[in-house]
């Protein structure tokens, strides 16, 4: 199969999946998977080795993290007291927002140079 009807094939299994998962009649972790895996446009043995654990190990630990902080009511008061400064405005209330969520990134997840 030439790469070009590869390319085609994908963005119909694309397409296809998303009407499965609008119409919601099978599970949304298996829609993708199952349809890239019975057409064959890779191995399940292939798929396994494209995982990166490194990437996997660093989203569990962000999750953890964020839910820890969650549970603290960290993001509801940032979020409040983002509106407050901004005044209501939106656009204010999204810059200031990203103005702390980068800020928390390169100060606290981010590690130092050193290490």
């Amino acid at each position: 199969m030439s790469s070009t009807n590869q390319i085609i094939l994908a963005c119909a299994i694309f397409l296809a999946t998303y009407v499965l998962l609008i119409a919601d009649k099978i599970h949304r972790t298996i829609v993708g998977a199952v349809v890239i895996l019975l057409v064959g446009i890779i191995t399940q043995n292939r798929a396994v080795e494209a995982i990166d654990f490194n990437t996997i190990g660093l989203l569990i630990g962000m999750m953890v993290i964020v839910g820890v902080t969650r549970q603290t009511g960290v993001f509801e008061y940032l979020a409040i007291l983002a509106a407050k400064w901004a005044k209501g405005e939106p656009v204010k209330i999204m810059l200031y927002l990203a103005t702390v969520i980068a800020w928390y990134q390169h100060f606290w997840i981010t590690p130092p140079p050193c290490c």
